[in-house]
């Protein structure tokens, strides 16, 4: 298990640590939180699995939402963020 100081976010949602090994991609993690993991090497290059989060970052949200799986959760979600529902003949007042 390493310990590792995330740098920066990089494309795809990673963020970006480096070793003596080479640059090391974290799914999930924020520039300056502190991780610790298992460093894999896929396909040439490494990721950090198992990842434990040691030091967040302020900021972080401490629980993150779970995107909807059917289309009454998408309805709901779009609710939530004051979306108006779709139209429907039930919603539709003619003047």
């Amino acid at each position: 298990m390493k310990v590792l100081t995330v740098e920066k976010l990089v494309p795809g949602g990673y963020g970006l640590a480096r070793t003596e090994e080479g640059a090391v991609l974290i799914k999930g993690a924020l520039p300056g939180e502190v991780v610790r993991g298992k460093p894999v090497r896929r396909k040439g290059t490494l990721f950090l699995e198992e990842v434990e989060v040691l030091t967040p970052r302020p900021d972080r949200y401490p629980h993150p939402r779970l995107l909807p799986t059917s289309a009454a959760a998408d309805q709901e979600a779009s609710a939530d963020l004051g979306k108006p529902p779709p139209l429907t003949k039930k919603n539709i007042h003619l003047i």
